[in-house]
């Protein structure tokens, strides 16, 4: 069970879920579970559980749920604004729309 990280795709839910399985079949004390989960975490989500003094594995899966639910709106808005910038680049310049071997068309 110590050895349990989070996988590099694994979401939040899944990685505490299995920790916790872990946990009942060994019979760890619940404060063991708390430094179980938060040595397992990956290292962007456990820096914000650190951030948020998590004291219980209560307050341990709410931080890593709300770190989670950021680093994806991040991720989100990241991709929207390289969409942005890709559509942009796309768009036509000077006012017309060019035609490989065309003139512009007014």
């Amino acid at each position: 069970m110590w050895q349990r990280v989070q996988g590099a795709s694994e979401n939040v839910d899944s990685y505490i879920t299995s920790v916790k399985k872990l946990a009942k079949v060994v019979g760890i004390e619940v404060e063991q579970l708390r430094y179980a989960l938060q040595r397992g975490l990956c290292s962007q989500i456990l820096a914000h559980v650190i951030q948020a003094h998590a004291t219980t594995v209560e307050d341990l899966v709410i931080a890593a749920c709300v770190a989670e639910a950021a680093s994806l709106a991040i991720a989100t808005a990241q991709t929207d604004a390289l969409m942005d910038h890709v559509v942009a680049e796309l768009q036509p310049t000077g006012g017309g729309v060019q035609h490989a071997g065309t003139t512009d068309i007014h």
